[in-house]
């Protein structure tokens, strides 16, 4: 008699169970009017117990076009679209983590996941697109999903570095190698003068409308931007020769700051890395000398290295590190040795530096010439270096490579040859004395696409080349140094250089790209900042810089958490005391050193939060996220709380307008200014405009 009640019970319960899957699964609004049935705006409940409704608020607005509603913001929406897709059908249904929203035809399946979090100022979705055919000859050529990133004027925010960098991002801006059958470039870490992506790459982006997109990081992607007449475009896309599924995940909260809040603190599925160490304190406290600028047309030799120390003490200025750049320290690239016909005595040299009280850095880079002796080892050698799809070492053409044959590179995904680079560079230290090091390369598009990677996982992810050059290698020598490279390496407690800039003051990587620059690698997680040498690399007095871009280009550095020299300020046609450039120079290094303090405090602070008091240098909008006239604003930056940098990035400039978020502001004369608003201050070159918040934190 219990076997029959139990049967009964398990009956009746497969009953119920059907009927509840037939309500989620085919409550399918019908053809005509499903679209306005999704556009129903989700209104997060004010319970104590958030329990998220079904999933709705989305509006169907063709064939392969949709728009998310944020249901914490006002007319706020997400415009993207799908390639070659024809949906014939929508369910909803409900999943084990949240509701599920189906769009199909009879070839493929897509889902937007909504994940319920009982949170009621944000919400995670996911979007998952999964091909599934008997044939792979009836797949595209092209799998691509578009967002229109100028829908509903909206401001949108990368978190990838570029040549041409604009704050927020320029819906005017097109990818030089874009076509509709090729994608565009690899998105990938590259060269950022020959390439549309530059040193830093990570693969969120931010929205006015208070949403967040993450691009799936697992499969090599193509990122292409088109104006598409008044309808611009950011499109990421994979060919068709890897894995047919293809997601992406979004946050959707109240604004700006919310949104970028969610994302540090880990409240979300989307998350970036936070710092776990400060770099060490005497970077942020005085400016690195580098001799790349300085020596550009000339060869560098010890004797040469040792009188720039001296000039530097010579006219007092700080100095926390000489740092030997350019490309004639070494003998032949890759050895790693200096050559000893312009070095005879590299520790003497070394010794004589930290004797006026300087550390030494040197620059060095993965790439081997074959002119140089660790080529033409044997086997012991050629194993470390990276190999291409035949098992051959892979040729790579870099800036100073030899013309007549290519390059070689380390293998940064080999354990061993990891291994086998660090020790040299220490095996270098201890020999010389030198005390750290200048990372240059790293980038994956120096690989090309014929390499091989030793290990599989960089295989599947090509990019993690470039986070185990800062991870494993950099990161070993010390916290003292600086990469020119980022991606998914936020966590590392280095300085992360800005790509390099011209000597000139337009947007196109010159002055103007500066401030752009700092704000997108603030970000994107990465608040150690150096930006390239100050003035660029056009050369000294008599250059391509002039006196005036010089010190604008220090004042936009005065308060950036480190400062880098190369253009001597004594260079500039008159080396008394009295030289006006010298003196200026003087008083913004001294006026970095003065701050440097709070900046440090900052730093700190950021580390020991976990992510909770995030972004070192903030954006305008940090402070009025709901104001829209600080979305546009790209010259100007908060550090920390309550710090407001508005540098002048105009030649000829002597006043501009600046914008005062919420709040009482102060400059240094002690003149107060009210906002959130705009007004014009005075800015002669021996001004840098900046102001102190005299009320509470934002």
């Amino acid at each position: 008699m219990n076997l029959y009640k139990s049967l009964a019970c398990c009956l009746l319960f497969f009953i119920l169970a059907v009927f509840e899957f037939q309500n989620f699964c085919f409550a399918d609004p019908t053809t005509a009017n499903y679209a306005a049935t999704l556009s129903t705006t989700q209104t997060p409940l004010t319970t104590k117990k958030y329990i998220p409704p079904p999933f709705t608020g989305l509006n169907v607005l063709g064939s392969n076009t949709f728009e998310l509603v944020n249901p914490y913001r006002a007319n706020s929406f997400l415009k993207f679209s799908i390639t070659g897709v024809n949906v014939t059908g929508v369910k909803h249904s409900k999943a084990s983590f949240g509701w599920q929203l189906s769009l199909f035809n009879f070839e493929e399946t897509i889902r937007i996941y909504r994940y319920d979090s009982y949170r009621k100022d944000h919400t995670d979705y996911a979007f998952h697109w999964e091909m599934d055919v008997e044939d792979l000859d009836d797949l595209p050529d092209l799998v691509e999903v578009c967002f229109h990133y100028g829908h509903n004027n909206a401001s949108w925010y990368s978190t990838y570095e570029q040549r041409r960098q604009s704050w927020p991002m320029d819906t005017g801006y097109k990818t030089s190698q874009s076509s509709s059958t090729s994608g565009s470039n690899p998105f990938q870490t590259g060269d950022l003068l020959h390439s549309d992506f530059g040193d830093l790459i990570e693969y969120l982006f931010l929205t006015s409308d208070g949403f967040a997109v993450l691009l799936s990081d697992r499969e090599p992607l193509k990122l292409r931007r088109d104006p598409n007449g008044s309808d611009p475009l950011l499109c990421a896309s994979i060919d068709r020769k890897f894995r047919f599924t293809f997601k992406f995940n979004v946050l959707a909260t109240a604004n700006l700051r919310s949104t970028y809040t969610n994302i540090t603190t880990g409240h979300t599925y989307l998350k970036l890395k936070s710092p776990k160490a400060v770099p060490d304190e005497r970077l942020f406290k005085e400016p690195v000398w580098s001799t790349k600028v300085a020596f550009k047309e000339k060869a560098i030799n010890q004797s040469a290295v040792v009188e720039f120390a001296k000039q530097i003490k010579q006219h007092a200025f700080p100095a926390s590190q000489v740092e030997i750049d350019g490309d004639q320290w070494e003998g032949h690239y890759g050895d790693l040795t200096f050559d000893p016909t312009r070095f005879s005595n590299p520790k003497a040299m070394v010794d004589s530096i930290h004797a006026l009280g300087f550390k030494v850095s040197l620059w060095v880079h993965p790439f081997v010439n074959p002119d140089s002796a660790i080529f033409r080892l044997d086997n012991r050698t050629s194993r470390y270096l990276a190999k291409d799809k035949q098992g051959r070492i892979l040729k790579v053409k870099w800036w100073t490579g030899n013309e007549s044959a290519a390059a070689a590179i380390v293998d940064f995904s080999d354990d061993q040859a990891v291994g086998w680079f660090v020790r040299r560079l220490q095996a270098l230290k201890n020999a010389t004395g030198v005390d750290t090091f200048s990372f240059d390369g790293g980038e994956r598009g120096w690989y090309g696409d014929e390499v091989h990677f030793a290990d599989a996982e960089v295989r599947r992810h090509p990019e993690l080349i470039a986070q185990s050059y800062v991870a494993d290698v950099a990161a070993k020598l010390g916290n003292a140094v600086q990469v020119a490279v980022g991606y998914k390496s936020q966590d590392v407690g280095v300085f992360v250089r800005l790509g390099k800039r011209a000597s000139t003051w337009d947007g196109d990587n010159g002055l103007q790209s500066v401030i752009p620059s700092v704000l997108t690698f603030s970000l994107a997680g990465y608040p150690f900042l150096l930006g390239d040498v100050i003035g660029g690399n056009g050369g000294g007095g008599s250059g391509n810089v002039s006196e005036e871009l010089f010190i604008r280009w220090l004042q936009v550095n005065t308060f950036l958490p480190a400062m880098q020299l190369s253009t001597p300020p004594w260079s500039f046609g008159a080396a008394a005391a009295n030289s006006s450039t010298l003196k200026l120079a003087k008083k913004f290094i001294d006026l970095h050193v003065a701050h440097s303090a709070t900046i440090i405090g900052q730093a700190k602070k950021l580390v020991s939060s976990e992510g909770r008091e995030p972004l070192l240098i903030r954006p305008l909008w940090w402070a009025a996220p709901e104001d829209p006239a600080s979305w546009r604003v790209a010259d100007q930056f908060i550090v920390g709380d309550d710090l407001l940098v508005a540098p002048v990035v105009g030649q000829g400039q002597r006043e501009r307008t600046v914008y005062f978020p919420p709040g009482s502001w102060t400059d240094e004369q002690g003149k107060v200014f009210k906002g959130p608003g705009s007004a014009k201050v005075l800015a002669p070159l021996e001004v840098l405009p900046y102001f102190r918040r005299s009320v509470a934190k934002f």
